[in-house]
């Protein structure tokens, strides 16, 4: 994208930088949720340093109390991280429409600069669009660049952290339940929306900032395709890994899977696109295919883009793994 004068895309006035709301209350309350957990789960170990240096009767009271008061930690951080989770979620889908927005403004700057070469442009009507293109690229690149920033932030507070206790609690330790992730302004807030008018993003930006909140998100699309893999026959997909392991879901004509609420088969997890792969039947075979997701689709393990599936094959998408039965 460079002219004769240097590169369109960093003249012009400097643009300011751009932050988006993170949720800081969220941020302490984990924060303090790992200190709180870190300091009990140090005690339980002191105590089983000395367990020899007193009574059993006060060995299992002072030890019961500790692992009841850890487990509750730890059953709160899990719950946090959830909402953590959500966020993320939210963020990654804001992060697909920058992308896709900021490669049309792209595209855009390299046909003007097409035309031009080809005589359509004075040079002052060349530099006035190419301006106005550049412009508009470095302000998208700078929102991205922010959302990229709070998902490293939002990523950072479970970095290294197991999902289960380090030592047994007396109390089982619960997983998080699922969390329903809100439409994207609730999340972003009028940051999101003052950015419409302050770039200037004139009529793309009314798809892209002021699409109408998306449908509250479920978990199939039709909860009758939800079922206990015990009382499924046919080709199906089982959850064999996941926060919903056990659940399964009829393979159709046509089977979508991502995060967006009208797919077929609905994950919610951040590292899942919103449309991430298909299955469709083509014969007798059922062909999966990755949609262009951010993290890939993997069959038996190994990262694929399009392949026939065959019974017993796993698939995993995200964190979840899922297998295809015939």
């Amino acid at each position: 994208m460079k002219t004769e004068e240097g590169d369109i895309t960093t003249k012009g006035p400097p643009i300011a930088d751009v932050q988006f709301p993170m949720n800081q209350q969220l941020v302490a309350e984990v924060t303090k949720l790992k200190e709180e957990e870190g300091l009990l789960k140090e005690r339980l170990e002191k105590i089983e340093a000395t367990r020899s240096d007193v009574s059993p009767t006060v060995y299992e009271r002072v030890r019961g109390d500790y692992q009841r008061r850890y487990s509750e930690v730890h059953r709160a951080l899990q719950a946090k991280k959830g909402e953590v989770d959500q966020e993320l979620a939210t963020l990654h889908e804001a992060r697909d429409r920058i992308l896709t927005t900021l490669a049309t403004h792209k595209e855009g700057l390299e046909e003007i600069q097409l035309r031009h070469s080809l005589g359509e442009f004075a040079e002052t009507d060349f530099q006035e669009r190419a301006g106005q293109a550049g412009e508009k690229i470095r302000k998208f690149e700078k929102l991205l660049a922010a959302i990229n920033n709070n998902i490293r932030c939002y990523e950072g507070l479970f970095a290294g952290v197991v999902d289960h206790p380090a030592i047994t609690p007396s109390i089982p330790v619960h997983p998080a339940s699922a969390v329903v992730e809100p439409p994207l302004t609730s999340v972003l807030g009028d940051e999101l929306a003052a950015a419409d008018e302050e770039y200037l993003l004139e009529e793309d930006a009314a798809d892209y900032f002021n699409a109408e909140p998306a449908p509250q998100a479920r978990e199939t699309t039709d909860p009758h395709l939800q079922m206990d893999a015990a009382k499924m026959t046919g080709p199906r997909l089982t959850i064999v890994r996941g926060n919903r392991k056990g659940e399964a879901f009829p393979i159709q004509a046509e089977t979508t899977i991502g995060r967006a609420a009208g797919s077929t088969v609905v994950l919610k997890e951040a590292k899942i696109s919103r449309q991430h792969a298909v299955i469709r039947r083509k014969g007798a075979k059922y062909v999966i295919e990755d949609l262009q997701s951010s993290n890939g689709l993997f069959v038996n393990g190994e990262r694929v883009h399009t392949q026939a599936l065959a019974d017993g094959d796993e698939v995993q998408i995200g964190d979840f793994l899922l297998k295809f039965h015939a």
